[in-house]
């Protein structure tokens, strides 16, 4: 859906999303063409850790859309206001 508005074919999926949601994503993104970027999730210092940073730095002028799962599979909650923000700000661009 975010690609048909955006015109954008690049979904960044957070590392947060539980495994059966990355591969419908994967079965779907295979009849879309979208490129899809994730990665596994990691427990940081023995507790869940989050991708925040890397989602946000890895925004550009191609993501259609950033899925992020609240809380995560991890059960962590993520301040997810800088994602908004900069979301928001490169798709006015």
């Amino acid at each position: 859906m975010a690609r048909r508005i955006t015109r954008r074919g690049k979904a960044l999926l957070s590392a947060g999303l539980h495994p059966h949601y990355v591969s419908v994503c994967e079965t779907m993104a295979k009849f879309t063409g979208d490129d899809l970027r994730t990665a596994l999730p990691s427990l940081v210092d023995g507790a869940p850790g989050n991708d925040c940073a890397a989602l946000v730095a890895a925004i550009d002028s191609d993501t259609s859309c950033v899925v992020v799962q609240y809380p995560n599979i991890l059960g962590h909650i993520s301040d997810l206001s800088e994602d908004r923000g900069r979301n928001h700000a490169t798709a006015r661009s």
